[in-house]
C-alpha cells in the first residue's frame, strides 16, 4: 500500500546535498521504498511513477502515478511504498520544465531509501536531472536491493549541468 505524509520545514536555503540525512519518519521498514521529496519553485512541472517490470524490462503493472501538476512550490513530501520481493522496479521522476529539481528555481532534491532487514540504503538521489531521472532496481527475499543500473550523483555544485547516465538494465551492482 501507499502511504502519503506531508512534513512542514521551511527552511529552503540550503543547496542541494550530495547524501541528505534521512530525517522525516525514521528508517523505512523492510520491503519499504521511502520517497524523499523536497521539491523547488516550480513544484508544477513535477511528478513520478513506479512500475513493476517484466523480464523483458517492460512495464508489468503500475503502482504509483503522481501526476505533473499535483505538488505545490517548495513542498516536502515523504512517499513510502511496499513492494514485493523479486520484482524489478522502475521509478521514473519528470520534470516537464526540464530542468530537474534543481537549481533554476530552488534548490529541490530526492532521495530514494530502501528499507532493509538490518539498515535502510539510500539507493539514488539528486535533483539536477533535466526532463526525466529513471531507477531501476529489485528486492530480493533478504530485502537487499540491487540497482539494475548505475546512477551518476549531482556534484556539490547547483550550476552542476552534467546529465544523468543511463546504462542499459542488464548491468547490475549490489547494494
Amino acid at each position: 500500500p501507499l502511504q502519503h505524509e506531508h512534513y512542514n520545514n521551511n527552511n529552503n536555503n540550503h543547496g542541494p546535498t550530495v547524501t541528505p540525512p534521512l530525517v522525516v519518519g525514521g528508517p523505512p521498514p523492510p520491503g519499504t521504498m521511502r520517497l524523499v521529496l523536497r521539491l523547488d519553485g516550480a513544484a508544477h512541472e513535477f511528478g513520478w511513477t513506479l512500475d513493476v517490470l517484466d523480464d523483458m524490462g517492460r512495464a508489468r503493472k503500475r503502482l504509483v502515478l503522481v501526476s505533473i501538476g499535483t505538488y505545490s512550490n517548495f513542498d516536502k513530501q515523504v512517499i513510502s511504498v511496499h513492494l514485493n520481493h523479486e520484482e524489478k522496479y522502475k521509478l521514473t521522476l519528470v520534470d516537464s520544465g526540464d530542468n530537474g529539481l534543481c537549481c533554476r528555481f530552488g534548490n529541490g532534491l530526492y532521495q530514494v531509501w530502501i528499507g532493509g532487514d538490518s539498515t535502510p540504503s539510500l539507493i539514488a538521489w539528486g535533483g539536477d536531472f533535466g526532463a526525466v531521472e529513471t531507477v531501476f532496481f529489485q528486492l530480493d527475499e533478504k530485502n537487499k536491493t540491487t540497482l539494475l543500473v548505475e546512477q551518476q550523483h549531482p556534484t556539490m555544485s547547483p550550476t552542476s549541468t552534467s546529465p544523468t547516465t543511463i546504462i542499459p538494465p542488464s548491468t547490475t551492482r549490489s547494494t
